[in-house]
């Protein structure tokens, strides 16, 4: 995914963004995904993270939901289905990070360059095994159903639906290539608070070659049938 998938979430009377100065923020982990799409969306609305808005670390997203259930915070940070979790018990949706539009490298596998020389075979059918899960998710709708409930734990179908209409059909790309600019995000936002950083060139940190490889041996075409 190459972008924000997270979805604010707070009380009802938190309307819009700005109001969340002087409030406490649930997280899943600092220093994780939830913990940098916060940060970068608060100084995004002009807040500040930890001095206008304090960033709470409380557990998974479940955790989230009671702690806001339980008002031990007074916003969280949530992907889906859990995000609709919350709204079902009176929550309120602050902010769609996702419609921000901000190009951030959310999920990826890495390996050593030396590993891509000395393996590149092995490299290429992983990376095309999970292109046909991508493809079982995107066209197999009952087992990626069931795949969330799994992982999720959850067992009403309705919230599980949320989630795959969501990635499915928007977040999840058929050839998810690495994204330079995604990484520049990464790379801006650290460099806030380590300056060593912001001369770092996000292409050495990527290699689109491995899918270009794949891509142009029809073997997506092939997968999809157009």
């Amino acid at each position: 995914m190459n972008t924000f998938v997270f979805k604010i979430i707070g009380s009802p009377e938190i309307k819009k963004p700005e109001m969340l100065k002087g409030k406490k923020v649930g997280i899943s982990r600092l220093g994780g995904a939830s913990d940098f799409s916060i940060r970068y969306a608060l100084t995004h609305w002009g807040l500040t993270p930890d001095k206008d808005v304090a960033i709470i670390q409380v557990g998974g997203e479940p955790e989230e939901v009671l702690a806001l259930q339980n008002k031990a915070v007074d916003a969280v940070i949530l992907s889906e289905p859990f995000a609709t979790v919350a709204r079902r018990t009176g929550a309120g949706l602050i902010a769609d990070l996702s419609q921000l539009g901000v190009p951030y490298t959310m999920h990826g596998f890495g390996v050593r360059k030396s590993f891509i020389q000395a393996n590149r075979d092995v490299v290429l059918r992983f990376i095309k095994a999970y292109l046909e899960g991508i493809y079982v998710f995107k066209t197999d709708k009952n087992t990626a159903l069931n795949v969330l409930k799994k992982y999720t734990r959850l067992d009403d179908v309705s919230l599980v639906q949320v989630a795959y209409e969501e990635m499915s059909q928007r977040l999840i790309r058929r050839v998810p290539y690495p994204d330079a600019a995604g990484i520049q995000t990464i790379i801006d936002q650290l460099a806030k608070t380590r300056p060593q950083m912001k001369n770092l060139n996000p292409n050495d940190f990527i290699d689109p070659s491995i899918l270009k490889e794949i891509e142009d041996s029809g073997f997506v075409k092939k997968l999809y049938g157009n």
